[in-house]
Parts: structure tokens; sequence; C-alpha cells
């Protein structure tokens, strides 16, 4: 990840811009957060996929979906959530 220095302005703008459009980020914060609701579908999705015997049956028990646990992570890219390092190999990747 490249920390960005003042001068380079127009080069961090373009990038806010292309997650916000390109990258369909606006949509988590649009009337009701319709991409925010898929992306948690997704998520329980995913839960059950690989963790069928652990973590699903355990969620399921206690009516806990993504939105509950995982808002936070995906309307901030997982700045908040995680050590900064680990947040950088998360978005170079």
């Amino acid at each position: 990840l490249r920390i960005f220095s003042p001068e380079d302005e127009a080069l961090v703008f373009q990038c806010v811009v292309a997650l916000m459009l390109r990258h369909g980020m606006n949509q988590y914060f649009g009337d009701r957060f319709p991409k925010l609701r898929l992306t948690s579908l997704q998520f329980d999705i995913l839960v059950e996929a690989f963790f069928p015997n652990t973590l699903a049956p355990t969620f399921d028990h206690f009516n806990l979906s993504a939105e509950f646990y995982a808002t936070q992570w995906f309307l901030t890219l997982f700045c908040y959530s995680l050590p900064f390092g680990h947040v950088v190999k998360i978005w170079d990747h």
C-alpha cells in the first residue's frame, strides 16, 4: 500500500472515485443499504459453506446473521476492526 503525500491529492481522489463508482461502494450507502444487505447475505452463505459444522450451526442457534457482526467490516473496508498491517495486506491483495 502506498502512503500518499499531499502532492498526490489528485491520485487519491481518483482512487476514492474508483472505489465508490467502479467498485460499487456508493451502493453500500444508498437508500436501505442495498449492497450492504446483499454482501451480508453472501457472507452468511460463505459461513455456511466453509464452516458447516462449527460456526454456521452456532449462528443459526442464536439467529445471528452477518448484519449483526460484519456491517462495520464492510462499511469501513476493515479499517476500524483490524490492525493497520492487516488492512494493508487485504487492500493490496
